[in-house]
């Protein structure tokens, strides 16, 4: 026997006989490798004889998913014999408001990464919630994949995150048939549980080709209360979603890779393909794809070509000189830039700013769908009342295409035209439905906000609320001034 296991069996034998009770669908499940119930010396002793005797097809003993068996998983065992998780008890927390998604990872493994996805099983209880259908049950749960998603959010919080894919297409929610969702956590800010949809019902209002949908849910997770999520349509090229034709990766033939893509101004681009544009303000653009998402010589030639030929003519001096209309979609891009100017998005051409170009050489490159308003109406560097969104941002935000955009007389004259539609249409008013969607939410706001007192504002909503539609109405007004008639 080596060395280092005979010292480990010495010592548990000097360890007190600790027993942790396994809930029914706790996380701590993982570790029960003897399926006894109990969390006690007993797995662990268990792991050391499939070691020992080297019948790693056993049990399911690999406890940190490192791929070996060894004194890690032991160590693991360990702490969560003499330091449990906690659990938080779905009778206990959920609100039964709102419709359930319960998701168990296989092996009740936790969630560490944002590119590996883990296989899963899930279901959807509608909780009784009207126009919703139940998907899979307790019973029948249906097969999926689940890993991280998010910056900041991802980093910052121990509330996560999420991207999932179905195994096969589902209507969640009443949602098209999908595979691709994700779950936003929308934690320590409690405006984002609406600031999010206030600005999609703007983009609907206004008529921008797609829209995400999303629905606010709670999530169990491998048995614990997680909290309120919502859950949202992945953007992607689909005929339901962004509807262009597809390109597919590494594409070669020149004919091909024109069209079918889908790009972001982002600010986290190093964590996928990207092409970096100069900027005269020392800040480079940085633009990257969503699909295609590698890219071949052929394909990165082009895309480079052209959004340099975008980047040129929106920067050219002489803003009576509108070639940038050979390669901008004008209403698209008007339509995008109301919506966020009303949210006082600062950093909507910064980051998160999708665009999207179809197939062929005379296609244009469209603007949308509008995501992200966690910078928006209300948060740290916003409803500021009488300002443009690209005024007075913060140091790290790069707004330099709309910057520049707004002193063309024909975009603007274009601005003013949506604008217009969208006020005399009654779009601009939005009270009611504000006031619907934190209704439907309140009881489960009491709910996220038990489950994570320390980060959670959500016991705030009707504050933040009043706050949010008082910052919505002064950059309205401030609006009105520049734009109408």
């Amino acid at each position: 026997m080596e060395k280092r296991y005979l010292l480990l069996i010495i010592t548990l034998l000097l360890l007190p006989q600790t027993v942790v009770a396994i809930p029914a669908q706790g996380t701590n499940r993982r570790a029960d490798v003897n399926r006894d119930g109990n969390l006690d010396v007993g797995d662990v002793n268990t792991i050391l004889q499939v070691i020992l005797d080297n019948q790693s097809s056993a049990y399911d003993c690999d406890i940190n998913s490192d791929g070996r068996l060894d004194v890690g998983d032991v160590n693991d065992v360990l702490g969560l014999i003499l330091n449990p998780e906690p659990f938080y008890d779905p009778e206990q927390y959920l609100s039964r408001t709102l419709p359930v998604l319960y998701i168990n990872t296989d092996g009740f493994r936790q969630i560490n990464s944002k590119d590996v996805y883990l296989r899963a099983t899930y279901w959807l209880d509608p909780m009784a919630q009207p126009g919703v259908a139940a998907i899979g049950s307790v019973d029948t749960p249906l097969s999926m994949q689940i890993k991280g998603r998010g910056n900041i959010t991802w980093i910052s919080h121990e509330k996560k995150p999420y991207r999932i894919k179905l195994d096969s297409k589902q209507p969640l929610m009443g949602m098209s048939p999908n595979k691709h969702f994700v779950l936003m956590a929308h934690i320590n800010d409690g405006n984002e549980f609406f600031k999010d949809e206030i600005g999609f019902e703007f983009s609907r209002r206004i008529g921008m080709p797609y829209t995400v949908r999303q629905h606010p849910i709670e999530l169990v997770l491998n048995g614990n209360y997680v909290g309120l999520y919502d859950l949202c349509e992945k953007i992607r090229i689909d005929k339901n979603r962004v509807n262009i034709e597809e390109q597919k990766d590494k594409e070669t033939r020149e004919d091909k890779v024109s069209g079918g893509w889908l790009m972001e101004i982002d600010n986290y681009w190093w964590e996928q393909e990207f092409v970096e544009l100069p900027e005269k303000k020392g800040k480079p653009l940085y633009i990257s794809f969503q699909s295609p998402e590698v890219l071949s010589t052929v394909q990165r030639n082009y895309v480079t070509d052209f959004l340099t030929k975008v980047h040129n003519a929106v920067n050219c001096e002489d803003k009576t000189d509108n070639t940038w209309e050979k390669y901008i979609d004008k209403v698209s891009l008007a339509k995008y830039y109301i919506v966020n100017e009303i949210m006082d998005n600062t950093e909507s051409f910064s980051g998160s700013c999708y665009m999207y170009k179809d197939f062929g050489d005379a296609t244009k490159l469209m603007f949308g769908p509008v995501w992200d308003f966690g910078s928006a109406a209300a948060g740290e560097w916003a409803g500021r009342g009488e300002k443009f969104l690209y005024e007075d941002v913060p140091i790290y935000v790069a707004n330099h295409w709309i910057e520049e955009m707004v002193k063309f007389p024909a975009f603007m004259d274009c601005v003013r035209e949506q604008w217009q539609f969208l006020e005399q249409s009654g779009g601009l008013d939005f009270d009611n439905y504000l006031d619907e969607w934190v209704n439907h939410i309140k009881k489960a706001c009491e709910s996220e906000y038990k489950r994570w007192p320390k980060d959670s504002q959500a016991n705030n909503i009707e504050n933040n609320k009043r706050y949010f539609s008082q910052s919505l109405k002064s950059k309205i007004a401030f609006l009105k001034q520049q734009w109408s008639e």
